[in-house]
């Protein structure tokens, strides 16, 4: 195992105790259509760790096109559907929000 690989949760500890507003919540991952068509790593180890310093929602964006939105969604649903099944989530106190964001059809 890798030095930096050792050290990361005490980043993660250092990272989160600078962090002094009690406004913050949630952490928002966003994701854009060229996602849709392959598997993405998402590091769940790590915000499992930075969930014990500090309590946060996870939150899941989808951000595409108006054309795409449904198709972003089922996908979004089905892979956290996968996620919850395989207990990758359980460390949260309550499911992941799913949201999906459009951009122009231009630009998604």
């Amino acid at each position: 195992m890798s030095q930096a690989r050792r050290d990361a949760p005490y980043l993660i500890h250092d990272i989160f105790s600078t962090i002094k507003s009690p406004v913050f919540s949630e952490i928002i991952l966003i994701f854009q259509r060229p996602d849709l068509y392959r598997p993405y790593y998402i590091p769940f180890d790590m915000f499992r760790q930075m969930h014990s310093e500090r309590k946060f929602r996870l939150v899941f964006c989808m951000e595409v096109s108006k054309r795409y939105r449904h198709l972003g969604l089922q996908v979004m649903k089905r892979r956290m559907e996968y996620e919850v099944e395989e207990r990758r989530l359980d460390f949260l106190e309550s499911p992941p929000t799913l949201t999906v964001s459009e951009v122009n059809s231009w630009t998604g």
